[in-house]
Parts: structure tokens; C-alpha cells; sequence
């Protein structure tokens, strides 16, 4: 009689404690950037992007060519940050081209230039520092669990629904500095 208490009890705590975790993993999720952030931060990792030497010469290595970018943000750290100031990192699908030299633009078009679509993770502080996931079949999995809270990996895994207005967004600036 002792031993089934002892294993009813065991199976009604394991059947709350699981309850509980299910309960916080469905809760615990990434919220939207706020409307008042979501701007300046798009702003800001377009800027250091574009001004990043390293990131001019993450598809091409051919010099003198400028990468045209454009971000949709899915994601803060910290969560509940309400001031630029607060965020420690911003978690973002971005969208880049790479624009030649203006003495080789000649007849192209912005679907002609090399680009990248990836999710990057931007450390902002002093220095601020870009992650990206590398190529690879087992690499790319493995920056990504590392890079991106558990929160918003399903994004950084699969994209994000703003993408498409990103890649718009690029399209149209590389067609007026084409022009």
C-alpha cells in the first residue's frame, strides 16, 4: 500500500511539474519589438551594417563594393526593454546586396547583385558586434541554437513573415541608387 502512494504521488508530481514547464515554455516567448523601439533599432543595425568593413566583405570579396541593406527585427534582449538604451542585443532576419563601384553599375539591375539573407544577432555597446550563423549542414544548426535565445530560434530557423517587405525595401533603394 505504501509503495502505490509513493508512486501515485510521484506520477501527480511529475504531472504538475510538467504542466508547469509546458505552461512557461507556451508563455515564454519572445514579444514583439515595441512600435516606440522598433524604428531606431531597424535604423541602427541597417547603419552598422552597411558601416561594418567586415560585413562589406561577407559575400564578396571584390573591392569597393557596398552592401544596401534592410532588417526586420524579430526580437530583444532584454524582452521587456521600453528604451533604446536598455537593449543589450537585437535579433534580426536581414536582407543585403552587394552595390558595385559607380563606374560598374552600368546596365544592372538590383536583381543582378550578389545578397544574403540571414538572421544575425546585433551585441550593441561599445562596440557593437554582429553574429551570424556560418554555412554548413552541421555548423549553420549550431550557430543558431548558440546565437539565438530559445525563444526566438523557431524565427531565426525559419524567417520571418516581415522579410518580404525587407527584400522589397532593399530592391527599391538599389533601384533609385542604380538609377
Amino acid at each position: 500500500m505504501r509503495t502505490r502512494l509513493w508512486v501515485v504521488t510521484a506520477v501527480v508530481a511529475l504531472v504538475v511539474a510538467g504542466g508547469g514547464v509546458a505552461a512557461w515554455s507556451a508563455t515564454r516567448r519572445h514579444a514583439p519589438v515595441p512600435a516606440a523601439l522598433h524604428d531606431d533599432l531597424t535604423a541602427r543595425v541597417v547603419r552598422l551594417l552597411e558601416a561594418d568593413p567586415a560585413w562589406a566583405n561577407e559575400i564578396t570579396m571584390e573591392p569597393g563594393r557596398q552592401p544596401v541593406c534592410e532588417a526586420a527585427l524579430f526580437g530583444l534582449d532584454p524582452v521587456d526593454a521600453r528604451d533604446v538604451g536598455q537593449v543589450r542585443s537585437v535579433y534580426a532576419w536581414v536582407s543585403c546586396k552587394w552595390l558595385p563601384p559607380a563606374g560598374q553599375r552600368a546596365g544592372l539591375t538590383a536583381r543582378d547583385l550578389s545578397g544574403a539573407v540571414v538572421p544575425i544577432a546585433v551585441r550593441l555597446g561599445r562596440a557593437n558586434h554582429v553574429e551570424v550563423p556560418r554555412d554548413g549542414e552541421s555548423t549553420y544548426p549550431a550557430d543558431i541554437r548558440r546565437i539565438f535565445p530559445r525563444d526566438v530560434r523557431d524565427v531565426a530557423f525559419d524567417g520571418s513573415p516581415a522579410l518580404d517587405a525587407a527584400n522589397t525595401r532593399v530592391d527599391a533603394r538599389l533601384t533609385a541608387l542604380l538609377a
